[in-house]
């Protein structure tokens, strides 16, 4: 008999759900892996072509044309570009990446997706088993459950196979990723090989150190926005020019600058010290760049033209500056004069003796060797050194004379400096030989040794140590400019000027004349130094000078009752408030002889403390008077007794810096006698004289005149007898004028009449005084 068994029913809904949602799970862990990447790509992309187009702006156009963007562009302006960029960054990441990620997958969408990629396997079954996997749903739109559960397990059993991974065009990311490797590696590779190229060299090594010094750098410019330079092939440092503005007065003589080029400079982080990143090298500073404390000091015989007031310059104080000649100090001590030293003034002094003594395994034709040009007498650059070409001043000790049998008859050379050396090491030598005189030679060796280890044993090897592709961003050796020129810009004109040359890497010029302020810089190879601003201000003008003055008092007052001109002696009149007039380029002032005189300027601008000068007109003596500073505007000077002309100018300088100038002469008058003229009148005059009789009256007149003015005139008159004469008697009048005691309204004249009469008269003898 047959039986039929029944199938166990092992089929799970929830087992069945979770199967087909699994799929979803991965396509959508697979979106967000696939939106990352794809974000990342684009994010990298985005990345390099700025990086590429900024370095090609950036450091592309300053080696083309060697201008600065951080020294030419305002900060603001590098600030918006760089927002800009940060905002297009930011739009890239968050359209790409951010958007997408944060959007929901729902399962309905994902089905989808599956099915539209591989419909044959799937058909319509996963979005139905997706939306009809509430049981409710199928009775509430009429769907027979038995094929839904149907479809739903057809859909489990067939999703498991649905590769998930195909859904996505993986070849896009791998476009994107070769994208990236040819703007990143492609474009570095690329790089070096011009590099390479153009230095003609193979060396790599040298290759990358210098670019991730460049690129380090664009990051700090264009990233962090610091200050930092791209690196020069040459310094510059303005010697006089204070700060970052200086200030000229309109008309007066332009300015001079003085500018001095540095081949070893060291990387400081003080801006205060070093506003580029950069400053000259100090001599104290070699032995800790070396890893050596057994650093050469300097002979007291070099002349360094090092400036105090450019101490900040080098990273030191100015309490600490250069005085002059150096301290002999020995090997491996560094005095504190020598810490304003720069390794430019060291390597400038070597150069003017070009010293070498032979080491092992050097091909030179002497122990001891001079630098020499002349390829006669050097045809490898060197020749022996010879006693006669040391100087004191080079090597900083005294060099003794030799005697004459310490060459050899036959020699007609020079004698060199090894056959001294050589003489020195003999015995007979070293018996006859003074001491002193043995200390004496052998200081000269000792100096010379000294100066062949400071180029072998410290510029050498610095010059090592810069060359090393470490070190380029720590230490540098630059070269000097042919030609330095400085170039100006102002509102109306535009100009460039080369400056001269002189020794000591050093450079000057004056300016031309400016109308109007102008900002300038000084360029040398691929050298600019930041601008400086020169501002041409008006010049502080002379508004008011009043003059208050002291006059003789016996010019203005009478004697006292009962008294004596005496009583005037030393007395004076006072005036105040006179306004000297300003017209012209002199003001003259003119004073009675010995007036004491107070002169109070005002000017239109603040004047300096301490900037205002009393100095004598050219070609006139030295004028001494004090200075009184009363306020910011106004000064005062005074001088006494003046009885012979001045001739000054007034020299005072504003708070600007800027100098200006006024003449001023004070002419002091002498008193001048009255002049008197006297006529008689009415009497007849015949070539004898005038003539009358005994009993007359003797009318006269006359002028009187005075500087100073008359306020009365008074006259005596005096009778004296004559002797008879053979003719009738004849009467002589003659007047004469003295003077008298002084009177406010000017002078007073005494008259003095005297009359002569013949022997008739009944007046002779007799004298009768007005009362004076």
């Amino acid at each position: 008999m047959a039986t039929v068994t029944k199938r166990s029913e092992t089929w799970s809904r929830d087992e069945s759900q979770r199967q087909v949602l699994h799929p979803l799970q991965r396509l959508r862990g697979y979106i967000r892996l696939y939106v990352s990447a794809e974000g990342l790509a684009v994010l990298l992309i985005y990345l390099a072509l700025w990086f590429w187009i900024g370095l090609v702006l950036d450091y592309g156009f300053f080696k083309a044309w060697g201008i600065d963007w951080v020294q030419e562009l305002p900060r603001v302006l590098r600030v918006i570009v760089l927002f800009l960029l940060s905002a297009g960054l930011l739009a890239v990441v968050t359209v790409k990446v951010l958007f997408r990620m944060c959007r929901e997958f729902r399962d309905t969408a994902l089905a989808l997706v599956l099915e539209r990629r591989f419909h044959a396997l799937l058909g319509d079954r996963l979005i139905t088993a997706v939306e009809m996997a509430d049981p409710k749903l199928a009775t509430r739109y009429g769907y027979s459950q038995g094929m839904i559960d149907q479809t739903i397990r057809e859909a489990a059993e067939n999703v498991d196979r649905v590769p998930v991974r195909e859904v996505f065009n993986w070849k896009r990311l791998g476009h994107y990723a070769g994208l990236v490797a040819l703007l990143t590696l492609g474009v570095y590779i690329l790089t070096g090989v011009g590099y390479c190229v153009f230095q003609r060299t193979l060396a790599v090594s040298r290759f990358v150190p210098r670019f991730n010094d460049v690129a380090q750098i664009w990051v700090e410019r264009n990233i962090l926005l610091k200050d930092t330079l791209w690196p020069r092939r040459a310094y510059l440092v303005l010697m006089n020019f204070p700060g970052e503005e200086m200030r000229i007065g309109r008309d007066a003589p332009p300015p001079t600058l003085h500018v001095r080029a540095y081949k070893w400079v060291i990387a400081d982080d003080n801006q205060q010290q070093a506003q580029e990143g950069w400053r000259p090298l100090r001599w104290d500073e070699v032995g800790p760049l070396l890893g050596t404390d057994a650093v050469p000091s300097l002979p007291t015989t070099w002349q360094l033209r090092h400036r105090p007031e450019s101490m900040a310059l080098l990273g030191g104080s100015p309490q600490s500056s250069f005085p002059g000649n150096l301290p002999w100090v020995g090997l491996g001590v560094i005095s504190r004069e020598e810490e304003a030293v720069t390794v430019d003034e060291v390597d400038g002094q070597l150069d003017k003796f070009k010293v070498r003594h032979r080491h092992d395994g050097e091909d030179l034709p002497a122990n001891w060797v001079l630098a020499d040009t002349d390829p006669q007498k050097a045809p490898n650059g060197w020749r022996p050194l010879l006693w006669d070409d040391l100087k004191a001043e080079f090597i900083g000790v005294p060099i003794p004379q030799p005697p004459a049998d310490w060459k050899a008859p036959e020699d007609n050379a020079a004698l060199s400096a090894d056959q001294v050396e050589a003489r020195l090491d003999q015995p007979e030598v070293r018996r006859s030989l003074p001491a002193p005189a043995m200390e004496t030679y052998r200081n000269v060796f000792t100096q010379l040794g000294m100066l062949s280890a400071m180029r072998r044993d410290v510029l050498d090897e610095l010059e090592k140590l810069a060359d090393a592709p470490h070190m380029s961003r720590r230490l540098r050796k630059l070269v000097i400019p042919a030609q330095v020129r400085v170039v100006l810009k102002g509102s109306t004109m535009s100009t460039e000027e080369t400056l001269q040359r002189h020794e000591n890497n050093e450079y000057s010029g004056t300016l031309p004349d400016l109308k109007e302020s102008v900002r300038f810089t000084v360029r040398g190879e691929d050298y600019a130094t930041p601008y400086k601003k020169i501002t041409v201000v008006p010049p502080p003008d002379l508004v008011e000078l009043v003059l208050d003055e002291d006059e003789p008092a016996y010019l203005y007052q009478r004697p006292p009752r009962n008294g004596t001109l005496e009583d005037l002696r030393g007395l004076k009149q006072q005036f105040r408030g006179r306004v000297v007039s300003l017209a012209g380029e002199k003001s003259s002032i003119d004073v009675p002889a010995g007036t004491d005189v107070w002169l109070t300027a005002r000017v239109d601008k603040d004047l300096r403390l301490g900037g205002i000068h009393v100095l004598p007109q050219k070609g006139s003596e030295d004028v001494q008077a004090p200075i009184a500073q009363d306020g910011k505007k106004t000064f005062k000077t005074w001088f006494t007794n003046v009885t012979k002309p001045i001739d000054l100018v007034f020299e005072f300088t504003d708070t600007d810096k800027v100098t200006s100038q006024r003449h001023v002469l004070i002419k002091p008058t002498p008193d001048q006698p009255p002049e008197v003229e006297v006529q008689v009148e009415v009497l007849r005059k015949t070539g004898q004289g005038y003539l009358c009789t005994p009993w007359a009256f003797i009318p006269f007149s006359g002028k009187v005149r005075d500087d100073r003015g008359l306020s009365e005139v008074q006259y005596t008159y005096t009778l004296a007898p004559v002797e008879a004469l053979p003719n009738p008697a004849i009467t002589k009048a003659t007047l004469a004028a003295d003077l008298l005691p002084p009177d406010p309204g000017g002078v007073l004249g005494r008259l003095t009449a005297l009359l002569l009469f013949d022997r008739s008269g009944q007046l002779g003898g007799d004298e009768e005084n007005l009362p004076e």
